[in-house]
């Protein structure tokens, strides 16, 4: 398998990846499936519409239902060299609150504009918003990643005491892939890598930065699928 050990960041990795294996399916959730191209594309859309209003090195949070949208978002947020971190909807709002002000969060992206859960917080984006091309063009406008930036944070349960937020830099992210390649890719044949757990949980991270800087697809399984087995 052929690797690109230089790229000390998430994003180089990626758009490496992507030139790559352009047309391959890069991203699957239910019946939406994006290329690698498509999925690069969109996601600099979405991260030089962002760079307008962020500055560099932010904590951006998503409060959504698990789908390709999370993981868009995801890729968009590093690109414009900004940190991202989950936010879960079965989080009681005291929860919430608590850690937008810990991980010192100003900026929201939410997938519904009804929403009014950080109206009084912090700048919120609806994601359809954000994908207004007639605001933003896809050529790239490059903030360069560091392997010693953040790439995102996520916080402990709580459950023995006040959560904390654990802050994970790139160049982790990149060695846990390529352990993980060495010991799980090592046929030469095309994968779908599913993400089942939460997104804020640490070993969805693993499952998705393995399948999109690896080359392969990424199948986004729902919450509601993944509570009926017969669906897998």
């Amino acid at each position: 398998m052929e690797k690109n050990t230089q790229a000390m960041d998430i994003v180089t990795r990626f758009q490496w990846t992507a030139t790559r294996n352009a047309e391959k399916c890069a991203l699957k959730f239910q019946n939406i499936s994006y290329s690698y191209r498509e999925l690069d594309r969109i996601t600099t859309v979405i991260a030089n519409r962002l760079k307008t209003y962020v500055p560099e090195h932010s904590v951006i949070a998503f409060y959504m239902d698990k789908s390709d949208r999370c993981i868009i978002l995801i890729l968009s947020i590093l690109k414009c060299g900004c940190t991202y971190l989950p936010l879960s909807k079965i989080y009681p709002e005291q929860r919430i609150a608590y850690i937008l002000e810990q991980a010192h969060v100003d900026t929201v992206i939410v997938s519904e504009k009804s929403s009014t859960l950080f109206s009084d917080r912090v700048n919120c984006f609806c994601y359809e918003e954000l994908l207004q091309e007639s605001c933003c063009t896809t050529d790239e406008k490059q903030r360069i990643c560091s392997g010693d930036d953040i790439a995102y944070i996520l916080f402990t349960s709580g459950s023995t005491g006040t959560p904390k937020g654990i802050a994970i830099r790139h160049s982790s992210v990149l060695n846990l892939v390529d352990s993980m390649k060495d010991t799980i890719l090592q046929e030469q044949t095309d994968k779908n890598i599913a993400v089942l757990s939460p997104l804020v949980f640490d070993v969805s991270m693993g499952q998705i930065f393995l399948a999109l800087l690896s080359g392969n697809t990424l199948d986004v399984i729902s919450d509601d699928t993944k509570a009926y087995c017969d669906q897998l």
